[in-house]
């Protein structure tokens, strides 16, 4: 039998040792757990995910060395459902110093709140592709806070006026105070394009771009860009596109996406 340390290496086709992250994954369902279990090692030859239905003795452990992340598959439950919150309990008694990531399919803000109450830094909802959840667990490794980004849309309301019939609408831009010059910079910023490129496309300087997101960034009430973004996104899908200055360029992801995936957070650029 392979030694703990000796589990967590591998060898690499060119004979070069591979270093694992060990990932403790918990699913009382046996076929989404395999099935989890599989998909992200083969997504990521660097992860060693060790599966159980639930953690009954947190002693048991101690058996497979270091544990970098907990993943907790919870399906429809939310954190806050007794049997959830109590593996949570014990998985910080067990392991303090180990990130604690939850995958759910509910992706709603009631849901995401009562997991970051209950200490996970990491709330992947089910909708997303495999590829962007070992993302998403490299991002918690590496000290960040994933949470979807339909949970920071719900989570912030948006100003509404009557529209013709019973039908509400978001008011336009120049309603909510923004000048033509930051309603061009919004567009560009839903498209998710960086700084650069925006002064490049308005023909303005970066640092006037900048000074043009912060003002945006305070109109919107968000607290980053990615926020920003995916709030001009609904506006403007609210809004029934009338406040868009031009055309998506052709295959632009759906939700001003760009380089922004999910609710993980990238600074200013």
């Amino acid at each position: 039998m392979n030694t703990p340390q000796a589990d967590r290496r591998r060898t690499n086709e060119d004979g070069d040792v591979i270093h694992l992250t060990t990932v403790i994954l918990i699913d009382e369902r046996a076929l989404t757990r395999q099935c989890l279990l599989n998909s992200l090692e083969l997504g990521d030859r660097h992860l060693r995910i060790i599966g159980m239905s639930r953690l009954t003795e947190p002693e048991q452990l101690r058996s497979y060395g270091r544990i970098d992340l907990a993943v907790v598959n919870i399906g429809g439950a939310v954190a806050s459902d007794p049997p959830i919150a109590a593996t949570l309990e014990r998985l910080q008694e067990a392991l303090p110093e180990v990130p604690q990531i939850v995958i759910a399919d509910r992706e709603d803000a009631a849901a995401v709140t009562a997991a970051i109450r209950h200490g996970v830094r990491g709330y992947i909802p089910t909708s997303i592709d495999t590829h962007v959840v070992v993302e998403a667990l490299r991002f918690v490794q590496a000290g960040g806070t994933f949470v979807p980004v339909s949970a920071l849309i719900t989570a912030t309301p948006l100003p509404v006026v009557p529209a013709t019939g019973h039908q509400l609408q978001a008011p336009p831009l120049e309603m909510l105070g923004f000048t033509p010059r930051e309603q061009q910079v919004l567009e560009h910023l839903r498209r998710g394009e960086p700084n650069k490129i925006i002064a490049h496309e308005l023909a303005m300087q970066e640092s006037t771009v900048k000074v043009h997101v912060r003002q945006i960034m305070k109109k919107l009430n968000a607290t980053n860009r990615t926020q920003a973004a995916f709030l001009a996104q609904r506006l403007m899908e609210e809004s029934g596109g009338r406040d868009r200055v031009g055309p998506a360029p052709h295959g632009a992801p759906p939700h001003g996406g760009g380089s922004v995936t999910n609710g993980q957070i990238e600074p200013d650029r």
